[in-house]
C-alpha cells in the first residue's frame, strides 16, 4: 500500500499473466517525437501536446502565496495541499494521455518505427528545455516498446538525423531548413511538405530498410540508377 497526496493506493504485482494479444492491421507506422506536437505520425496524423500551461500558472501562484506564510501555520498547510493536489492533477494528465496515445499506436500498428531523439539536446537550449522537457519523450518511447513487446507487435528505434532535411519522395536534402520552418516546397520534385510529417515517412522508411540513416536510402538508390 502506497499512499501519496493525502491518497491510500494498493499495488498489486503479476507475473506470467496472459495478455489478449491485439489484432493484425498490417500497417505500419513512422512517428518523428517534436515540440509542437508530441507526435507526429507517417500517416499525417498529429497527437498535440501535453498543455499544462493552466496548472503551471497556478503553481506559480500558489508557490509566490506560500512563501509569504508562515511555514507549518494553517493558511501555510492549506496552501500546500492545495499546491500539491495541482502537482498530482498535472502528474495524472499527463500519465492519462501518454497511455491512450501510445495504447492507440499499437492498437494500430503492428510495425512502430520512432525517431531516437535525444532530449538532452533540447534540454541544452535554454530556450527548448522547459517545452522538451513537457512532450516526456522518454516515457513514450518506453511505452511504446513495452506495449509492443506485450502485443507482439514489433517496436524499433532509429537514427533521425537529416530525416526532415530529406524530401521523401525524391530524396533531395534541404540543407537550409531552420527549425522555424515548419514546412517547405522541394525544388527538386515541388512536392509541398509538413516538416514533422515528412520527418516520420523518412522515419518509417529508415525502419523498413535498416540502413543507418535516410541518406543512406537514397544515394543507394542514386547509385543503383546510375548503373
Amino acid at each position: 500500500m502506497i499512499f501519496e497526496n493525502n491518497r491510500f493506493f494498493i499495488v498489486f504485482t503479476c507475473k506470467n499473466v496472459l495478455v489478449d494479444l491485439k489484432p493484425k492491421t498490417g500497417e505500419s507506422i513512422g512517428i518523428d517525437l517534436g515540440l509542437k506536437d508530441a507526435m507526429n505520425l507517417s500517416n499525417g496524423f498529429k497527437s498535440g501536446k501535453i498543455k499544462s500551461s493552466k496548472l503551471d500558472n497556478r503553481v506559480k501562484r500558489l508557490n509566490k502565496k506560500l512563501s509569504h506564510q508562515i511555514q507549518g501555520s494553517n493558511k501555510w498547510l492549506r496552501t500546500k495541499t492545495k499546491l500539491n493536489n495541482v502537482y498530482y492533477h498535472k502528474k495524472e494528465m499527463i500519465k492519462d494521455f501518454i497511455h491512450k496515445t501510445t495504447t492507440y499506436i499499437v492498437k494500430n500498428f503492428d510495425l512502430i518505427v520512432v525517431s531516437n531523439v535525444n532530449s538532452k539536446l533540447g534540454l541544452g537550449n535554454h530556450k527548448l528545455a522547459r517545452t522538451t522537457a513537457d512532450q516526456h519523450w522518454f516515457e513514450l518511447k518506453r511505452q511504446l516498446e513495452y506495449k509492443s513487446d506485450w502485443y507482439a507487435k514489433e517496436f524499433k528505434l532509429v537514427n533521425e538525423s537529416y530525416t526532415s532535411q530529406v524530401c521523401n519522395v525524391c530524396g533531395f536534402r534541404n540543407e537550409d531548413l531552420e527549425l522555424e520552418d515548419m514546412s517547405w516546397i522541394c525544388p527538386n520534385c515541388g512536392i509541398v511538405h509538413d516538416r514533422d510529417v515528412n520527418a516520420a515517412k523518412n522515419i518509417l522508411t529508415v525502419g523498413r530498410t535498416g540502413v543507418k540513416n535516410i541518406l543512406y536510402v537514397f544515394s543507394n538508390a542514386h547509385s543503383k540508377t546510375n548503373i
